[in-house]
């Protein structure tokens, strides 16, 4: 998210050899038939975004 910012230089990365190791991201809504498409289509988007990285 801030690969940028530091590329050029308008942020300084502290403790570079430091990792706060893998992130887990969990979606919890109520199971039933009918999901919202606008809550699916916000699932789907951070399944594919963390899925990238």
């Amino acid at each position: 998210m801030v690969q940028t910012d530091l590329a050029r230089g308008q942020l300084v990365q502290l403790l570079p050899g430091y990792s706060l190791g893998a992130r887990h991201y969990y979606a919890l809504y109520p199971q039933t038939r009918y999901v919202a498409p606008k809550v699916r289509a916000f699932v789907d988007h951070m399944a594919e975004h963390y899925r990238e990285r």
